[in-house]
């Protein structure tokens, strides 16, 4: 129902005289006008009503199987998506670990992971330099590793 706002009724001056005839007209307008919005508001409220009913009444069998597939289909993209997120962060950390930077930063909220870096870039001749430990406590281990130096081997 597409209603549009109903005009007002022009006032009467107040300055004519107006018969009872006249004032009488005009309210019975006036009244009309005020009926016509109550009944858009009315309008307003029912559909207000319904929606609500609607929203709030119990599921099908076959709706409530349609919200469940959409509702694991959203799961199962989220767990793509963390699983990928995973992936790309431990081929991240293997590179990391590969590489041969001339300081590594390695800085870890977990002690294991901290020593586990440590022992794997020490095992390749890293050494701690002088500013080396950046924080070591609880909550964070930070430190800089410096490259090996390249030694020349004696030629034969």
């Amino acid at each position: 129902m597409n209603q549009t706002t109903p005009t007002k009724p022009a006032d009467l001056s107040i300055y004519e005289l107006h018969s009872p005839e006249v004032r009488r007209q005009h309210r019975a307008e006036v009244e009309a006008y005020v009926q016509a919005l109550r009944n858009i508001e009315r309008q307003k409220e029912i559909k207000a009503e319904a929606i609500k009913a609607e929203a709030t009444r119990p599921l099908t069998e076959d709706e409530y199987f349609q919200e469940a597939v959409k509702r694991n289909k959203q799961q199962q993209d989220k767990q793509a998506e963390r699983a990928a997120a995973e992936k790309a962060a431990e081929l991240a950390r293997i590179d990391f670990l590969m590489s041969s930077p001339p300081v590594v930063e390695i800085m870890e909220t977990n002690e294991y992971k901290f020593l586990a870096t440590v022992i794997n870039f020490a095992s390749r001749g890293y050494t701690l330099g002088d500013n080396g430990i950046q924080h070591f406590g609880f909550g964070l281990f930070h430190c800089n590793l410096d490259a090996p130096t390249p030694t020349k081997k004696a030629a034969k």
